[in-house]
C-alpha cells in the first residue's frame, strides 16, 4: 500500500528504509503491547509484580531476535531435503528472510516457558494470559504487512458500474480482523476459567488450545488466498505449521479434559502469586 504511494516520490535506499522503519517498528509496539497487557492481567491475578517485572522485560526484550532466529531457520524447510544441513541453516541465519509468523513463535516460547519455571509462575496461567494476548499483538503486527504490502494475495478482478478494477487481496486486512475476533472469543474463555473463586479453576489451558486451534484453522484458510510457495502434498509451509498447531490445540483439550476429570485433591499445580 505505502510501496505505491511513495515509490513516485521517493526512490531507494531511502524508500527501502522508510518501510522497514514501519514494518520494524509496528513489530515492537506489538510485542511491548502484549508484554504490558499480560503484565496488567497478570497483576491482578495476584502474582508477585516484582516476578512479573523480571518475566515480561525479558520476554519482551528476548522475542524479536529469538523470533528472527527462529524463523530464518524455518526457511530451511522451502528447500530439498537432500539440501539440509548446517551450512544452509547458517547462510539462512545470516542472510535469510522472514517468512512466518508461527515459526517466529517457536523460540521465544520455548523461552517463555523456561523463565516460568525459574521465576516460579504457573504455566497454565502464564501460556493461557500469554495467548489471550498474542492475537492483538498479530493484529498490530500485521498492520505493519498491510501497510508496507508485503503477505498480500492473489489479484482479484472486480466489475463494478461498468469498470474492471484489478487489485492483489488484502489478507493482511482479513488476518487483522480475524485475529481480534478469535481475542475476543479467547477473552470470554480467559474470564470464564479464571474469574472463579477455586484457587485450582478447572479448564486451565484451555485458551491456549483454543488458540492453536482457532489461528490453526483462520491461518489454514488464508493461505488460500496468498501468494505462496507449495512445500509438499500440496501443502505451503504454512499450513504445515497449521497443521500442527491444530494437532497441539486437540491434544492440549485431551490434557485439560484428563486431568479435570480427576478430584481436585489430585491436582499438585498451584498458581504462585
Amino acid at each position: 500500500m505505502l510501496y505505491g504511494l511513495l515509490s513516485g516520490t521517493v526512490g531507494f535506499p531511502l524508500l527501502g528504509w522508510i518501510l522497514n522503519s514501519i514494518y520494524y517498528g509496528l513489530i515492537i509496539a506489538a510485542i511491548a503491547t502484549t508484554a504490558a497487557l499480560f503484565y496488567n492481567t497478570m497483576t491482578r491475578a495476584g502474582c508477585k509484580p516484582s516476578r512479573l517485572r523480571v518475566f515480561a522485560f525479558l520476554s519482551a526484550v528476548m522475542a524479536l531476535p529469538l523470533g528472527i532466529i527462529s524463523s530464518r531457520i524455518a526457511n530451511v524447510f522451502y528447500f530439498p531435503p537432500d539440501q539440509w544441513g548446517f551450512s544452509l541453516i547458517i547462510q539462512q541465519l545470516a542472510a535469510g528472510p522472514l517468512e512466518t509468523f508461527h515459526a517466529a513463535l517457536i523460540l521465544p516460547l520455548g523461552f517463555i516457558a523456561v523463565l516460568a519455571v525459574i521465576l516460579k509462575l504457573s504455566f497454565w496461567l502464564v501460556f493461557d494470559t500469554l495467548f489471550l494476548y498474542l492475537p492483538v499483538g498479530h493484529a498490530i503486527g500485521r498492520t505493519g504487512c498491510l501497510l508496507v504490502g508485503c503477505c498480500w494475495g492473489h489479484p482479484v478482478t472486480l466489475s463494478l458500474f461498468g469498470r474492471t478494477v484489478t487489485f492483489d487481496n488484502p489478507v493482511p486486512f482479513y488476518e487483522i480482523a480475524l485475529n481480534l475476533f478469535l481475542f475476543l472469543f479467547l477473552r470470554f474463555q480467559y474470564h470464564r476459567i479464571y474469574g472463579s473463586e477455586s484457587r485450582l479453576p478447572r479448564g486451565r489451558g484451555l485458551v491456549t488450545a483454543g488458540y492453536l486451534m482457532g489461528y490453526g484453522v483462520i491461518r489454514m484458510g488464508l493461505e488460500l488466498l496468498r501468494k505462496e510457495q507449495v512445500v509438499g502434498w500440496g501443502l505451503t509451509l504454512a499450513q504445515w505449521g497449521m497443521t500442527g498447531f491444530i494437532l497441539a490445540g486437540l491434544a492440549g483439550l485431551l490434557v485439560v479434559y484428563l486431568r479435570d476429570r480427576r478430584p481436585k485433591s489430585s491436582h499438585l499445580e498451584i498458581l504462585t502469586p
